[in-house]
């Protein structure tokens, strides 16, 4: 009966023709790691000539075959390394696919900050113009502002430059009129109202004088019985024309046309 090499013990292995000690030590060892051997493998195991190998066969005193057990096993392992293999490239597969999902994600995220950062870009932009538009349209109406203001100013000086000497005008008007027709005379002055009787008295008395001395000096001389028609001619020539003779005022009616003809005889004369 021929031995199967890959369920031999080590006693059986010694009772093969040419097989000792080391050689069934390093047959043992070769089964152990390759599990199952065939001839090529018991041809490569060293110290062992190829020929003693092709005798045993030839011999019928040796052969190959696996015992149903270790099929059976050697067939559970396919299987389950197939099942492994299987899932290794499922799992890479998924791998691959997660990688892909996340470059994709990562690419749109990387699109996405792109568009996110033009655009607060583009607003920083924006809000950085309508600020620029917005300074310099208060810098100009604030200059507008103070053009205006310095307008208003000078129109409100000049009209009150003018105010100030229309009224220094009127004033110095006002002035000379007194002083050429007092109001204590033609008319009411509403100064009197505050002074005194004396005072009103003495003030009038004051402003009568010059008038009766300015009368006194151009009165015509009245004619003598010792003077001639020609020496009244002669003397009315050398004085002047007779002064013309102005209305009485009476102290109700308006004063101004009473001042009017006094300025018209003061000319006159």
């Amino acid at each position: 009966m021929a031995m199967n090499i890959n369920t031999a013990t080590y006693d059986d292995l010694l009772l093969l023709e040419n097989i000792g000690k080391s050689r069934a030590n390093a047959i043992l060892q070769e089964r152990s790691k390759k599990k199952i051997l065939s001839i090529q493998d018991l041809k490569l195991i060293p110290d062992i000539p190829e020929n003693v190998w092709d005798n045993l066969v030839d011999t019928g005193k040796i052969n190959f075959e696996p015992e149903e057990g270790s099929l059976k096993f050697n067939h559970e392992m396919q299987e389950y390394v197939r099942s492994l293999q299987e899932n290794l490239r499922d799992k890479d597969k998924q791998l691959q696919s997660f990688n892909a999902a996340i470059e994709e994600q990562g690419q749109e995220f990387k699109t996405q900050m792109t568009g996110i950062e033009a655009q607060h870009q583009k607003n920083i932009a924006e809000i950085h113009m309508q600020f620029e538009e917005k300074l310099v349209n208060m810098q100009n109406q604030f200059k507008d502002n103070m053009e205006k203001e310095k307008v208003f100013r000078e129109e409100r000086e000049h009209h009150w430059n003018k105010r100030e000497k229309e009224l220094v005008q009127k004033h110095e008007l006002e002035l000379k009129i007194n002083q050429m027709a007092p109001s204590g005379i033609y008319g009411k002055d509403p100064t009197l109202s505050e002074i005194s009787v004396p005072s009103k008295t003495a003030l009038l008395k004051h402003q009568t004088i010059p008038i009766k001395e300015e009368i006194k000096e151009n009165k015509v001389p009245t004619v003598t019985k010792n003077q001639t028609t020609e020496d009244r001619y002669v003397k009315s020539s050398i004085e002047g024309p007779l002064t013309p003779k102005m209305s009485t005022f009476d102290g109700k009616a308006d004063w101004r046309p009473y001042f009017a003809q006094f300025c018209h005889i003061v000319q006159t004369l």
